[in-house]
């Protein structure tokens, strides 16, 4: 009997050890940042993959090709309020935020199909919106991809920058809000 339960209980470490491992970090972590833009709450989720010695635009971004804006699943992006990003009228809601990478422009898609988790199987018919910015180079290498909310206005705080930074890249488009 006292074997028995030794047994058993070296097993249940053993499960135990094994279910830890298994908690292990992401290799492309999960990231929430919510962030008040004037009196809209902007709320972006996504995962954070790293270059792990790699370059972005040959290995890790399908250069003219869709791309979910991160790792492991779609980048999801919420707007308590209306806004416009650059100038375009998006109405409050969830919204799955795709790209489309380039040297000299990125495409910004908004696809209103947040229940598809899988960015592979996005039917386009639900892009509420898409629009071209140019990517501009950073002097700082980011080795961890990032989206940040930045450059409020600093007088009217009814505006910023949406960034979205990796290797030398920063891709930015402005987001207004009225409160």
């Amino acid at each position: 009997m006292k074997r028995t339960f030794t047994l058993l209980l070296a097993l249940t470490l053993v499960a135990s050890v094994n279910s830890l491992k298994a908690q292990d970090a992401a290799p492309s972590p999960l990231q929430k940042i919510s962030q008040m833009v004037g009196l809209t709450e902007v709320k972006i989720e996504y995962s954070r993959p790293s270059l792990d010695g790699r370059d972005m635009y040959t290995t890790l971004t399908p250069v003219g090709k869709r791309w979910r804006t991160g790792a492991n699943t779609r980048t999801v992006i919420s707007f308590s309020k209306d806004v416009k990003l650059n100038g375009n009228e998006v109405k409050a809601g969830d919204y799955n935020l795709f790209t489309i990478p380039g040297k000299n422009e990125w495409s910004i898609i908004l696809n209103s199909n947040t229940a598809e988790t899988n960015p592979f199987r996005v039917d386009d018919k639900n892009n509420i919106l898409t629009f071209k910015v140019t990517p501009a180079t950073s002097g700082t290498k980011i080795e961890t991809f990032t989206i940040n909310v930045t450059d409020f206005d600093k007088n009217a705080k009814d505006n910023a920058n949406i960034e979205l930074a990796w290797e030398n890249t920063s891709v930015k488009f402005k987001i207004e809000v009225t409160n």
